[in-house]
């Protein structure tokens, strides 16, 4: 017997279906770009069209419709938040990483703290 209500079951696989299709998307990145432009996406441009990714899942949580005043709170937050851990991954993995990426990490993370800081003292 499933303890969670059927409106929260449905919640969880929607989140499961958008993370399978996060992961097709940026695993299928190489060969839409060939199809597309014509072209492989070599060196640095597989980071910058990830975040380009990671800007219209920010773009979709400010956009999603659901009548919330803090709506573009939300997508502000999840780009932020996409935006650090992406970044220190790139960091920490040694894909790229010049003198502004740790800086860029700080700075992002500064601005989750202040965003979050609003969201909390609005409640």
């Amino acid at each position: 017997m499933n303890k969670f209500p059927a409106s929260l079951r449905s919640d969880f696989s929607d989140c499961r279906f958008a993370r399978n299709k996060c992961h097709f998307a940026s695993e299928s990145m190489p060969i839409s770009s060939e199809y597309t432009l014509g072209a492989e996406i070599v060196g640095i441009g597989d980071v910058v069209s990830r975040f380009g990714g990671i800007g219209l899942i920010g773009l979709g949580a400010a956009c999603w419709p659901s009548g919330s005043p803090r709506q573009a709170l939300h997508g502000m937050l999840t780009y932020g938040t996409l935006a650090v851990l992406y970044l220190a991954y790139i960091g920490v993995s040694g894909q790229g990483g010049g003198v502004l990426l740790w800086p860029a990490v700080v700075v992002h993370a500064f601005l989750i703290i202040l965003l979050l800081r609003a969201w909390y003292g609005k409640k």
